[in-house]
């Protein structure tokens, strides 16, 4: 048999399936909002985080912004002296363009020189014309095709590569000037020498005749001068520093010296 109080207790419980429905869905509903708070919880942390590292990028890059800002200004003189460069170069490539174009046919290298010569040679060889024309169109026909090559003038390492004791107080510039001055007297002679006698005037025969009595067989196809040709031509003769810049352009294989008969010839060299 059952006790008394036994039978009590069981009078007071309830089956579950007696519960009323809302309060199992007000305690399901309770636990889905747990659920959500414990969510938004470990949102909240994770997007802390994002943030912090968002900022600290961002402060990182306004930094390195203002390290950038200050490089740059540091760099504006350097820009600016660089343009200014740029300019220099600029200028100096059309002034370096504008002598190329402009160098003078001695500066040519040898081969060329020796085409000249070449072709000088066959312009001997071309018969001349016995036909009546006016003086002044004959002169010009004649230096058309008359033509004398030029000694090349020294470079600086030339020069530099001279002895001191053969150089004495010849200057660069005074041995160029005097390879101009001999260029031009071996042009004016020349082109005397190479015309007819008979189409010459007295005074130009006469220096013809003289010319005529400095060739030898040993002479045959070089261009020369002698002492006397720079007092005829331009005018002065030849002095002590005149004397040391042939011994000096001798050295560096401009000239030679040839002395037959009594003469000394300077002998270009080219």
């Amino acid at each position: 048999m059952m006790s008394a109080d036994s039978t009590k207790d069981d009078a007071n419980w309830v089956s579950f399936d007696e519960v009323p429905s809302f309060l199992l869905n007000l305690a399901e509903r309770i636990q889905i909002l747990e659920q959500a708070a414990c969510l938004f919880r470990g949102w909240d942390s994770e997007i802390n985080e994002l943030k912090s590292a968002t900022i600290s990028a961002l402060s990182n890059c306004r930094r390195g912004i203002e390290e950038m800002k200050k490089y740059g200004k540091a760099l504006e003189p350097q820009f600016e002296a660089s343009s200014a460069k740029q300019n220099d170069l600029r200028r100096l490539k059309h002034k370096m363009q504008f002598i190329l174009n402009n160098i003078p046919d001695r500066f040519n290298c040898p081969s060329n020189i020796a085409q000249l010569n070449s072709e000088v040679e066959k312009t001997d060889q071309l018969p001349v014309e016995e036909t009546q024309m006016e003086p002044s169109q004959t002169t010009i026909k004649e230096k058309s095709t008359i033509k004398i090559p030029d000694i090349l003038f020294l470079t600086v390492d030339e020069f530099e590569k001279v002895p001191k004791y053969m150089k004495g107080r010849v200057t660069y510039e005074k041995l160029n000037a005097f390879i101009e001055v001999f260029n031009k007297v071996l042009l004016q002679k020349y082109t005397i020498f190479k015309k007819k006698k008979s189409t010459l005037k007295k005074r130009d025969a006469d220096l013809w005749n003289e010319f005529n009595k400095q060739e030898l067989k040993e002479t045959k196809g070089l261009y020369f001068c002698v002492g006397n040709d720079f007092k005829t031509f331009n005018g002065f003769s030849l002095d002590k520093m005149s004397l040391n810049m042939i011994t000096i352009l001798r050295h560096c294989g401009r000239l030679r010296e040839l002395r037959t008969g009594g003469i000394l010839r300077y002998v270009a060299m080219f």
